[in-house]
């Protein structure tokens, strides 16, 4: 047995860990949970970091709780107590560039032999990050095939290299790949798979509203919150090129989507759920929490054993979407999406720049979000997809018989993009975890 480290900068981690800590505890090791002192009593986005205030309960026995004082003590505390340590997602993408603290302390780590083990996003992050992410872990974890196959694809447009390198550069991403890249799922989606089996067959009566980030996109910040269209225009001449102008004037914003869906939602004797997140900000709590049976800001969130999330689509008869993966989650629970794509105006100069990580980024937002048919985000039996210029069009019209999920088309869909299977996530994460002690 072994004393496995994992480092929880923010209480969220733990609806990606938890599982993990708990298969750990499970097969008998020593488990050590990390935590900043200094920043017990604070928030990153809102959500709490981790402290004595808030440590879960797990399964199978007790971890210990260690605390370090100052991200300047992480690795020292670290290689006093570890013979391997588990890292909650992998780097930031342009950690080469700058002196980031976390990956000062992580260097000194791998320095020491011990291994460094990375648990990558359960939403793609990782095709965001450059090659060397990998070279910097002895291994990492990954989501799912369609998750690795993204990032190859992207890595290999972002190149811009002749013929023979780009020869060269496919084989070193390959072997990377293949000696340091696992798939295994994600211990967070244990949680949904399990609830998808253990799901009541009485009556639905819930419509889950997964409220967007409105400043995520320039679409959201010009056109979804609730301004004078005057104001969006010069907005949009002035920030963005004169990028949405027509949309601005003639698309509905996401006030007018939330009337209609109101309207059908009450015509279907349904009641709406609203999730939020408190980096979502507030532009329509108000408003929300008056059409809405419950309003989940986040700031409460349970995390582990029991996900926030999880509970939330357990009654819900279908789910509505707008630029968030939580459609995988919504899919995995059974629960029937509809998602409603927002247009992307990204022009050549936006792209094609000597800024890496832009591109990137960019390419696999083109990958992921495309809502092509049997896509992520367009799947049959599984994810509805909606432009968002027909989009009060289609709450006004659309049947809720129309709205019924195929066991068949879950289960090929859970296994592609979510990496689920018939062995938990957690369960072969720490198979992996394993072979380095």
């Amino acid at each position: 047995m072994a004393s496995i480290t994992f480092p929880i900068f923010r209480q969220n981690f733990l609806k990606n860990l938890g599982g993990v800590i708990d298969e750990a505890l499970k097969r008998g090791n020593k488990v050590n949970l990390l935590y900043d002192k200094r920043n017990v009593n604070n928030t990153h986005r809102g959500i709490p970091h981790l402290g004595p205030s808030n440590f879960p309960k797990f399964k199978y026995g007790i971890p210990q709780f260690v605390q370090f004082d100052g991200i300047e003590q992480l690795a020292n505390t670290i290689l006093k107590i570890s013979d391997v340590v588990v890292l909650h997602h992998g780097l930031p993408p342009d950690f080469q560039k700058f002196f980031y603290p976390q990956v000062r302390e992580f260097k000194k780590i791998r320095n020491a032999s011990i291994p460094l083990i990375s648990l990558q996003s359960h939403f793609y992050d990782n095709c965001f990050m450059p090659l060397e992410t990998y070279e910097f872990f002895d291994y990492s974890c990954i989501l799912s095939e369609y998750s690795l196959n993204v990032h190859r694809k992207v890595l290999l447009q972002c190149s811009n290299l002749s013929d023979d390198l780009l020869k060269d550069y496919t084989k070193r991403i390959d072997t990377i790949f293949d000696e340091k890249v696992c798939v295994t799922g994600s211990a967070l989606f244990d949680m949904f798979d399990h609830a998808y089996k253990n799901r009541s067959t009485s009556k639905k009566d819930d419509v889950v509203l997964f409220v967007p980030k409105f400043d995520a996109h320039p679409f959201m910040r010009l056109i979804m919150i609730n301004r004078p269209r005057w104001f969006s225009a010069i907005n949009s001449v002035l920030r963005y090129r004169g990028r949405y102008l027509h949309d601005i004037f003639k698309l509905p914003g996401f006030k007018n989507v939330i009337k209609s869906l109101e309207q059908r939602v009450r015509l279907e004797g349904l009641s709406i759920v609203a999730k939020s997140r408190p980096k979502h900000g507030k532009y329509f709590e108000k408003q929300l929490k008056k059409i809405s049976r419950c309003y989940y800001s986040g700031e409460d969130d349970q995390f582990y054993p029991d996900f926030t999330g999880v509970q939330i689509l357990q009654n819900s008869r279908f789910s509505v979407h707008i630029r968030t993966f939580s459609v995988l989650e919504a899919v995995i629970s059974g629960v029937p999406a509809i998602n409603f794509k927002i247009p992307v105006n990204m022009e050549k100069e936006d792209v094609l720049t000597n800024n890496k990580k832009t591109e990137q980024i960019y390419r696999t937002f083109q990958e992921i979000r495309s809502a092509k048919p049997n896509s992520l985000f367009n799947y049959k039996g599984c994810v509805w997809n909606v432009l968002w210029k027909d989009a009060t069009d289609f709450l006004d019209n659309f049947s809720l018989n129309d709205l019924e999920q195929s066991p068949d088309s879950r289960k090929e869909y859970v296994g592609y993009f979510c990496g689920v299977s018939e062995r938990s996530a957690a369960e072969r994460q720490m198979d992996v975890i394993e072979k380095f002690y």
